[in-house]
């Protein structure tokens, strides 16, 4: 898993409500998913929407879960300065969910790039 347990928390107040924003208002935009893990969550998640995920995340960021901060080093990736990582509880699995934030003119914008079961 990218970032790894070696990583800190996220402890930054101000990244942390950038995302609060982000999944508060992901149905007007606030949260896009690339397609991959979007077919991901339909295929593995039977029944679980993207919305459900979006619900999940906001909920484990109000509640002080733990995001990791990774800086961004693989190829093609490099132009976000950092990518952020989810563990959240799925049906009782544990799901591994990375994505990408920047700054637009209507608030941040949280990209989901990547899911899947988590290895810790």
């Amino acid at each position: 898993m990218p970032g790894g347990d070696s990583m800190p928390p996220l402890r930054d107040h101000e990244i942390l409500q950038k995302f609060r924003n982000a999944f508060q208002y992901a149905t007007s935009g606030g949260v896009t998913w690339k397609q991959v893990p979007a077919e991901w969550i339909r295929k593995e998640l039977e029944g679980v929407t993207t919305k459900a995920i979006n619900e999940l995340l906001l909920e484990h960021v109000r509640g002080g879960g733990e995001i990791k901060q990774v800086s961004e080093t693989r190829e093609g990736w490099k132009h976000y300065q950092y990518h952020y990582d989810f563990i959240i509880t799925v049906d009782d699995k544990r799901i591994y969910v990375e994505t990408t934030m920047h700054d637009t003119k209507m608030g941040p914008t949280v990209t989901v790039v990547n899911v899947h079961y988590s290895c810790t």
